[in-house]
């Protein structure tokens, strides 16, 4: 953990955050603010203020302001990923605001926000045109509430920072140069002690924004341009039998078109996709939760979803749903948030609570859930992964002979040889050996959990690749 401490004046940083908020709503939805938009905006920045925390706001803009500088993307966790001002201010690519349409061109507004419709996102509306001039809609808002932005009452924030691998250590250097002081704490009790007014900040190295970045470059396609409905893309994270590249065939049943594509690659996720069967970006954004999450994809909710009793979107699968959904059943807000605290860090239900939510209508099945989880995800980070996955798998599909060899650089294992990686027969046959290792193996006690599913991965792409005509030798030449 690393800590940096501002000298600027609080009042005059709030000025300046407010200022280009503002701004940036009109940009985007013009001069007439609908309502919804800049209520979003002035409670956030009233919050802001109020908590002191506007240096907060700085750093993750500067943070992602020099990352976009250097052409690569950013992804930043925790609060900062649930604000309507972090999307404003460029920090994050996720819009927390409810599912909407929005016209580029005149910024003829629609919002929807039907009774039933929290789990709605932007990615997943039907493509409309402008009333108006006869354009077509931007479809967007990730239905985050503003609850989930609230502050803790807490001395330091923290902040994590998903940076590319390749810029990594321009980056910290760069934190180091605008701030020049800079503490390191081994542990959250140093912190408490003397962390006070200042800004806590963890910075973790991504290769899949060192891809995203690397693919960008070489197809001429922006990662941000990338549409979120394009319902071909989705089919990666089906079974190979919706793709037609006959990797069934090459290395047997099990397969799914997601591998190589960030999270969704292990065992455990291949295994919820293929009961889960995303039809929606949505969609996938929730599997993310519920393979990240502590006890949301168990047992019980396998048979609920294979069986077609619940709905994937009805899971418990987020924090910021479950506020959501019980307040769509007409509990008060205090009580949502006292379950959700308790459901999300696994403390379960009160029996007095259990008893609310059953007098209100929720199913037993919710309830059960409630009570079993062990961790939510929070649903921003959810979305933000669900994004930069999505884009790589854009990539795979449309642009496959970049996508393998930028995968290759980047993931290529040691233990796999040159002569493996060009010879069919002892690729496929490697392949069944790892699979079978993987399957005698204990999970629960494996020292490095996911070193042979790694192995896995490269092996199925360096098949896949083959079987979609490629030469092996050839992309690793680069």
């Amino acid at each position: 953990m690393m800590v940096v401490e501002f000298g600027e004046d609080k009042k005059e940083l709030g000025a300046q955050i407010s200022r280009d908020c503002y701004e940036r709503m009109r940009q985007l939805y013009g001069e007439d603010l609908p309502e919804m938009v800049e209520k979003r905006g002035r409670s956030e920045l009233n919050i802001i203020e109020m908590c002191g925390i506007e240096r907060y706001f700085v750093l993750g803009r500067m943070v992602a302001d020099k990352s976009r500088e250097l052409g690569y993307p950013v992804s930043f966790r925790g609060t900062l990923g649930s604000s309507f001002v972090a999307y404003l201010l460029g920090i994050t690519d996720i819009n927390p605001l409810e599912a909407h349409y929005v016209c580029e061109s005149c910024h003829a507004f629609k919002c929807i926000n039907g009774e039933n419709d929290f789990w709605l996102v932007g990615p997943d509306l039907s493509n409309e045109h402008c009333p108006v001039c006869q354009k077509k809609l931007k479809k967007d808002g990730f239905n985050i509430p503003f609850t989930s932005f609230v502050i803790p009452d807490r001395r330091w924030l923290n902040i994590v920072i998903n940076v590319a691998s390749d810029i990594y250590y321009q980056i910290v250097s760069f934190i180091r140069r605008e701030f020049g002081r800079i503490t390191v704490f081994h542990s959250l009790d140093d912190l408490d002690r003397d962390g006070e007014g200042k800004i806590v900040f963890e910075i973790i190295s991504d290769p899949t924004l060192s891809m995203l970045h690397s693919l960008e470059t070489e197809t001429g396609v922006p990662h941000d341009k990338i549409p979120l409905d394009e319902m071909d893309v989705l089919k990666l994270f089906g079974g190979s039998s919706d793709i037609g590249w006959g990797m069934d065939c090459a290395v047997g049943q099990g397969y799914c078109g997601a591998i190589g594509i960030n999270g969704y690659s292990s065992r455990k996720f291949q295994k919820i996709l293929s009961i889960a069967n995303p039809n929606s970006f949505s969609d996938l954004a929730r599997v993310s939760a519920l393979g990240y999450g502590g006890k949301c994809w168990t047992k019980k909710t396998k048979i609920y979803v294979a069986s077609g009793v619940v709905d994937l979107s009805e899971l418990v699968s987020y924090r910021d749903d479950i506020l959501l959904y019980l307040e769509s059943k007409g509990l008060f807000e205090e009580d949502t948030y006292r379950i959700l605290e308790q459901a999300r860090f696994g403390k379960g239900l009160t029996e007095d609570d259990e008893k609310l939510l059953l007098y209100h209508g929720i199913p037993g099945w919710y309830v059960d859930s409630l009570k079993s989880v062990r961790y939510l995800f929070p649903k921003a980070h959810s979305y933000e992964h669900a994004l930069r996955s999505w884009q790589l798998a854009y990539y795979k599909l449309y642009h496959p002979k970049s996508f393998y060899r930028i995968y290759l650089k980047y993931n290529r294992q040691e233990r796999i040889t040159d002569e493996i990686y060009v010879d069919p027969e002892r690729l496929n046959k490697l392949i069944y050996e790892t699979k079978d290792r993987l399957k005698k193996e204990d999970l629960a006690i494996r020292t490095m959990p996911f070193s042979a599913e790694e192995e896995l991965n490269a092996l199925y792409i360096l098949a896949e690749a083959r079987a979609r005509g490629f030469d092996i030798e050839e992309l690793l030449a680069g």
